[in-house]
């Protein structure tokens, strides 16, 4: 599991537009297998300061995994994700349709799912409400 904490305004040398780029929850990314399956959950804040983590960490995955991946994003315990966060998403999904890997989301009603539906991105990215629904679906929602 790879946590990453959140600076603080005290931090010495801090300037202030560093403090507002500053993330106010840490993100966590953590992995895990099942079946034939990796499973990347991702908790916390996706923002200007952790999208950077988010990109090489599932970038990792779809690189890591031999010939065809099979990977569930669980975006259950993600409290925010702003624009960068969301292109890191559909980027992600649109590098693993290039390679023939399959790659689902998990985004359970709420905000996140509100977000992606304005967006009209709920097409584009194969969402599921929960890891047993992404793990049993076979094929696109």
């Amino acid at each position: 599991m790879l946590d990453i904490l959140p600076m603080t305004r005290d931090r010495p040398g801090a300037t202030s537009a560093e403090a507002e780029l500053q993330s106010p929850a840490p993100l966590t990314l953590s992995l895990r297998h099942q079946d034939r399956w990796w499973i990347a959950t991702v908790a916390g804040e996706v923002d200007i300061a952790t999208e950077p983590l988010l990109r090489d960490f599932l970038g990792g995955l779809l690189d890591d995994h031999g010939d065809r991946t099979q990977g569930i994003v669980d975006l259950s315990d993600l409290s925010f994700c702003d624009a960068r966060g969301i292109s890191v998403l559909v980027g992600a999904r649109v590098r693993a349709v290039q390679q023939g890997d399959e790659l689902r989301m998990v985004c359970p009603p709420g905000r996140l799912l509100r977000l992606l539906r304005l967006a009209r991105l709920t097409e584009a990215l194969p969402l599921y409400p929960s890891i047993a629904a992404a793990l049993s679906a076979s094929g696109h929602p």
